[in-house]
């Protein structure tokens, strides 16, 4: 629960802008026929644990007793990842053909993502705005650091998945 009025209205903006996009994510692996991927038992799989641990570790930040300004931290943090991941995601997707035909994977969901940048300006110019003792500046760059970290495990191991899956298409069409 963040308790300033200001840094509240943020965190609600950015929930309200998440809404429904985990059915957008359903819809796609349908759509790419893999249903398999929305079981608990390919979510709780070995290949997964990386994931699911950081996940995990990034419930435990959000539900941490901490300052406002650190709650508003983590939500900018997983929204900078997002953008970067999706534009990169959606490239991937058109140079695949699959497009038009998906809502989270594709420049659909980048395309929503951008639609908010006026608000960002916005809230850019109140975080500038907000004083922040030396301790509390050392816990934001902890904290942007430990994220960070996670996702470029998180990352690294899906490109490794995706080259493997590349290597395994080639070999394929040359056999």
């Amino acid at each position: 629960q963040v308790k300033s009025k200001n840094l509240r209205r943020i965190a609600i903006h950015h929930k309200i802008e998440d809404a429904g996009h985990e059915q957008w994510f359903l819809q796609d692996m349908t759509h790419l026929k893999k249903e398999e991927y929305n079981k608990l038992s390919w979510l709780f799989s070995k290949e997964n644990s990386l994931v699911r641990d950081f996940s995990y570790s990034v419930v435990a930040e959000a539900l941490k007793p901490s300052k406002d300004h650190l709650k508003i931290t983590l939500i900018l943090i997983l929204e900078s990842t997002g953008h970067i991941f999706f534009d990169q995601l959606a490239n991937y997707v058109k140079l695949h053909g699959y497009n038009s035909d998906l809502k989270y994977f594709s420049s659909y969901h980048l395309d929503v993502e951008h639609g908010h940048a006026i608000f960002e300006e916005q809230l850019m110019k109140e975080l500038l705005g907000i004083d922040l003792s030396e301790s509390d500046r050392q816990d934001v760059i902890d904290l942007i650091n430990r994220v960070y970290t996670g996702f470029h495990d998180v990352f690294d191991q899906l490109h490794d998945y995706l080259v493997q899956i590349e290597t395994e298409e080639e070999d394929r069409l040359v056999a």
